[in-house]
C-alpha cells in the first residue's frame, strides 16, 4: 500500500521580513518636519515683532502730537477760567500743562498771575451797602454803532481792533445779536491766528487763537493745516540738538508743505530741515555709517549749502566709496624686447655713381 510522503508534515510558517531601513528613515523624516515647523514659527514671530515695533513707533509720534494738543487746549481753557475768576480751576489746568510740558510758553506767567490774584483776594476790603438805583432803559444805539464798527474792522482785516470792539460790545450787552457776534468772533480769532502763524512767526499764539476760534465753530481745513504745521514745527524744535532723527522727521513734513514757515528765531522750515539733516549726518559719520551720512548730506545739499559743507559732503562720499587701486603703466625701460626690436636691420645696398 503506497503512502503519501507529504502526509504528516506541517506547513512551514514564513514571517515577512521587516524593512529595517524604513524604520530608520521614519524618525529622521519626523525630525525634519518638526524642525521645519519650528523655523516657520520663528519666522512668523519675527514678522509679528517687526510689525509691532513699527506700530509702536507710529503710536508714539501720534501720542506726542496728542499731548501738545491737550496741553494747548488746557492752557486756553485755563486762561478763560482766570478771566472769569475761577482761579482754582485755572490752577489745576495749568498744573496739568506743567506735567506735560514744563516749558510751555506763558505757563509760568499764568501761574504767577494766579498766585497774585489769590493774594489780593485774601486781603480784607471795606464793604458797604450800595444805594439801589433805577436802571435806565437800554439804549441800543451804542450797540449798533459798535457792531457796525466791528464789521468795518473785519472787512479791513484789522483783527485785533475787531476783537477789542466785540469785547466792548459784549461788556455792554451780552445778549445783543449773539449768533452774529459769535460768527464775527470766529472770523477774527481764526484770521488773527493764521496771520500769526504765516506772517509773524508767533506759532504758539497762532495755535492759541485757532483754539479760541474753535469754541465758536469748527476750524476749516486750511486753518487746521496751518495749525498742524505750526505744531510739527514746535515739536521738531523741541528735538533740536537732542534727537536729530526726530527733528528731521518733523521738519521734513513742514518743509514739504510750508518751506517758508518761520518761528520767533526767524529760522524757516527749510533751514531748520537742512540743519537737522546735517546734524543727523554728523551723528551717522561719527558712528562710522558713512553712506548713510552721505545720503543725509546730499538731501541737505539739495536745499542749499556753502563751500565748507560741500567739502564735508565730498569727504563722506570718499569714505562711503573709496577709490580702487589701478595698475601702474609699464615704462619703455622695463618693457620686454620684442622680436621686431631685436631683429637685425638689413644691409644697405650699394648705389652706383651715375658719373662713373
Amino acid at each position: 500500500m503506497e503512502t503519501n510522503p507529504l502526509e504528516g508534515t506541517k506547513p512551514v510558517e514564513t514571517k515577512p521580513k521587516k524593512n529595517k531601513k524604513a524604520k530608520k528613515d521614519r524618525p529622521r523624516r519626523g525630525w525634519w518636519i518638526f524642525l521645519g515647523i519650528i523655523i516657520v514659527l520663528l519666522l512668523g514671530g519675527i514678522g509679528v515683532k517687526l510689525g509691532i515695533d513699527k506700530g509702536v513707533s507710529i503710536r508714539l509720534l501720534e501720542f506726542e502730537k496728542l499731548k501738545i494738543q491737550r496741553a494747548t487746549m488746557q492752557f486756553v481753557l485755563g486762561q478763560q477760567d482766570v478771566a472769569e475768576g475761577r482761579l482754582d480751576t485755572a490752577a489745576k489746568r495749568f498744573e496739568y500743562v506743567l506735567e506735560i510740558d514744563p516749558d510751555f510758553p506763558g505757563l509760568v506767567d499764568q501761574l504767577t498771575q494766579i498766585e497774585v490774584s489769590k493774594a489780593m483776594q485774601a486781603t480784607p476790603t471795606v464793604s458797604f451797602t450800595a444805594t439801589p438805583t433805577l436802571e435806565p432803559t437800554p439804549d441800543y444805539q451804542t450797540q449798533e454803532q459798535r457792531f457796525a464798527q466791528a464789521q468795518d474792522y473785519l472787512r479791513n482785516q484789522n483783527w485785533q481792533a475787531a476783537l477789542d470792539t466785540l469785547n466792548s460790545l459784549r461788556s455792554i450787552d451780552i445778549n445783543y445779536m449773539p449768533v452774529k457776534v459769535d460768527g464775527m468772533y470766529y472770523l477774527a480769532y481764526r484770521n488773527r491766528g493764521v496771520n500769526k502763524i504765516l506772517s509773524e512767526g508767533k506759532l504758539e499764539g497762532g495755535i492759541y487763537d485757532l483754539a479760541l476760534a474753535e469754541q465758536y465753530a469748527p476750524i476749516d481745513k486750511e486753518a487746521n493745516a496751518y495749525r498742524q504745521a505750526a505744531e510739527y514745527f514746535l515739536t521738531g524744535s523741541a528735538f533740536w540738538e537732542v534727537d536729530w532723527p526726530k527733528a528731521v522727521s518733523y521738519f521734513s513734513q513742514v518743509y514739504a508743505s510750508f518751506p517758508n514757515l518761520r518761528d520767533g528765531s526767524n529760522y524757516s522750515a527749510a533751514e531748520r530741515y537742512r540743519k537737522s539733516l546735517i546734524g543727523y549726518g554728523d551723528q551717522l559719520l561719527m558712528d562710522g555709517k558713512y553712506c548713510d551720512a552721505r545720503d543725509q548730506y546730499s538731501l541737505a545739499s539739495s536745499i542749499g549749502g556753502d563751500a565748507n559743507f560741500q567739502a564735508t559732503l565730498s569727504a563722506a562720499q570718499l569714505l562711503c566709496s573709496p577709490p580702487t587701486s589701478t595698475p601702474q603703466p609699464t615704462t619703455a625701460a622695463t618693457a620686454a624686447p620684442t622680436d621686431a626690436a631685436t631683429a637685425e636691420a638689413p644691409a644697405a645696398e650699394p648705389t652706383t655713381d651715375p658719373g662713373s
